[in-house]
């Protein structure tokens, strides 16, 4: 452990006793309460030391209160189980897996990731809440879960402490800062008693302890009158602060925070967001963060970690994830955020049972063989990178300082100048600009229609040469402008969708029947001969349009090139076009170079934005970088 590190996680397993899992996870599925209950028990401790709890017993001191309601805070009995039960598999057991990390003094590190992803538990585990015995024999014998690895706090190893250690542990020197729930606070207790409970750990004096909560209400923002107040008579915001007046009234070096803004109206919860920060300044407190609030954890923190199915799947700096992620999930989940992307229809995670041992393989579209054998697992002193098989997210385009000059014999137009851009696997990319900037002259350039005077093109890792990607196999195709001019008016529309795969296998378009028909229900086209059998001159704008794409999409290309495709088309058909495109995209999974004028077209479906202007790159960046998150 290093010097300046307060906390260390080594190789943390979590997992839930095999006997009767799948009852025991039907159980918890149809009656939520019984994790809970449960938790509360293992870690009520000394509970007969209180007649004042009841059933809901807890842990703090030798009460045995707060401690069941930090457990009950993790959900771990409950929560991560459920989101894991799916099928036979080992993870099915596991709340979280392999997890290594370590925390420095005076740190903010958020953790992200969707409901059921180990977040909870792991904080339930560095809290000793897991770890706790129901009865006696060996370690974790008869516990709720089995807990494997290292954890260490302040150089020593805390994951097999026994009670008394854990009780000189919590509260002292890690705090817990519990999700707000009513349930999370004792109904038959005023908020002062409870608070009091954990300041009784090191004031006995009557007097002092009096004072030193009227202190720490007024620290969290709340009137000395509330401690006479039951649970059931705050509000969400003042039930918030008094979690955190419970957490931090001892001042630990350590606070462990899940979802401090949970259920809180916006006011509340920037007044939570501002007194966290406080804190912080104050006391060097150093905390991590759990939330599904993007806006908390970019509030809030520094640092960040993203679990999945119990695996940290990556690590780095805040700024840089929200950024620009590098791991395919990270990528979907922010996409998925509707404070990073204010503009945009959302689609959300696809669902699927993971079945192999990376946790997003079917769902990835860039899987590939070598992703089955490769199990995820950053170690404790990696501060950023990604467990991915294949390094995160894949470069398919990479354009270096690419310039092209027309000559027309008087006069020299330079339409391009050391333009560099980049596409990544599963974004949409957009090059905006006005007229005559530009724009669709790189495009030409990227698809071989024209040749470049300076500069390089990597596709899939390989430099282009003889540009000759449109012939290739899965590699990019091009939807022009004008779709009537770029097709052949002569051709139906099953001659037109087959055209691509007639001249690379020298086949009849009878030969691709098949293919035929299946792009031209993809792409929202009636696939009856009708249909089939018009002509291009036949076609209204949109229905040229969607003509265009299958015959693109045929291909089944990784790269679509889509050239103001949407510009001559009626508001209507524009709409309808771009949510067509935007679904394909999301349900094939390939990429797309997008050449646009429009900037509220750019906004709503774009993911990273080159703006151009006089032939020249002159700005870049995400979308909220580059728009900010105003509406």
């Amino acid at each position: 452990m290093m010097p300046d590190e307060i906390l260390r996680v080594e190789n943390l397993t979590v997992r839930y006793r095999s006997a009767d899992s799948k009852r025991k996870t039907h159980e918890l599925n149809a009656a939520g309460d019984t994790g809970k209950a449960e938790a509360q028990n293992t870690a009520a401790g000394d509970a007969g030391n209180t007649g004042k709890a009841g059933t809901q017993t807890a842990a703090i001191g030798d009460t045995g209160k707060t401690e069941a309601q930090a457990t009950a805070a993790g959900d771990a009995g409950k929560t991560e189980v459920q989101a894991t039960a799916a099928g036979d598999t080992d993870r099915a057991e596991a709340g979280i897996r392999n997890v290594s990390f370590s925390l420095k003094r005076g740190e903010l590190c958020g953790i992200i990731g969707e409901s059921g992803g180990g977040k909870s538990t792991l904080l339930s585990a560095i809290m000793g809440l897991l770890q706790e015995k129901r009865g006696g024999g060996a370690a974790n014998a008869g516990s709720a879960a089995e807990v494997t690895g290292k954890i260490i706090y302040n150089g020593r190893e805390i994951q097999s402490a026994g009670k008394a250690e854990w009780k000189n542990l919590r509260f002292k020197e890690i705090g817990l800062v519990f999700q707000n729930q009513d349930e999370r606070l004792n109904p038959a207790l005023t908020v002062g008693e409870q608070i009091a409970e954990v300041l009784r750990k090191e004031i006995t004096d009557t007097t002092l302890l009096e004072q030193e909560l009227a202190a720490v209400l007024h620290s969290v923002g709340l009137e000395p009158s509330v401690k006479d107040r039951y649970p059931h008579e705050l509000s969400g915001g003042m039930r918030q602060r008094v979690f955190i007046a419970m957490a931090i009234c001892l001042h630990p070096p350590l606070l462990l925070i899940d979802e401090p803004t949970t259920a809180l109206d916006p006011a509340s919860k920037q007044q939570i967001l501002q007194l966290l920060q406080r804190l912080h300044r104050e006391y060097g407190t150093a905390m991590l963060i759990v939330s599904h609030d993007l806006e908390v954890i970019e509030t809030l923190t520094d640092n960040l970690m993203v679990l999945l199915h119990g695996y940290i799947i990556e690590k780095g700096k805040t700024q840089n994830i929200l950024e620009e992620a590098k791991h395919p999930y990270t990528a979907a989940l922010l996409q998925s955020s509707t404070y990073l992307n204010p503009w945009k229809d959302l689609w959300g995670i696809k669902e699927a049972e993971e079945r192999q041992n990376c946790p997003f393989y079917e769902r990835c579209t860039q899987k590939s063989s070598e992703c089955l054998s490769y199990t995820p697992y950053l170690p404790p002193e990696c501060s950023e990178g990604c467990a991915c098989a294949k390094n995160g997210i894949q470069t398919i385009l990479s354009v270096r300082n690419i310039s092209k000059t027309f000559d027309t014999g008087k006069e020299k137009t330079i339409a391009v100048k050391d333009c560099s851009l980049r596409v990544r696997h599963g974004e949409i990319v957009a090059l905006l600009g006005k007229s005559g900037s530009g724009k669709t002259t790189v495009l030409h350039i990227i698809a071989g229609l024209l040749k470049k005077d300076a500069g390089s093109i990597v596709f899939n890792g390989t430099a282009i040469e003889k540009n000759d990607l449109l012939a290739r196999d899965h590699a990019l195709q091009i939807v022009e402008q004008d779709a009537f001019s770029s097709m052949n008016t002569a051709l139906t529309v099953r001659e037109i969708i087959a055209e691509p795969s007639v001249i690379r296998y020298h086949k009849s378009a009878a030969a691709f029947k098949d293919t035929v028909m299946k792009y031209t229900k993809l792409c929202g086209l009636s696939a009856d001969e009708a249909m089939l059998n018009k002509r291009a001159r036949e076609l209204s704008g949109g229905q040229r349009q969607k003509t265009a794409i299958a015959r693109a999409l045929s291909m089944q290309p990784v790269l679509l090139l889509a050239d103001e495709i949407n510009a001559m088309l009626d508001d209507s058909s524009k709409v309808n076009i771009m949510r067509l495109l935007k679904q394909l995209q999301y349900e094939l999974g390939f990429s797309m170079l997008l050449v646009t004028h429009d900037i509220d077209l750019v906004k709503k479906v774009a993911d990273y934005v080159y703006r151009m202007d006089a032939g020249r790159i002159v700005e870049e960046g995400s979308i909220t970088k580059v728009f900010g998150k105003e509406n």
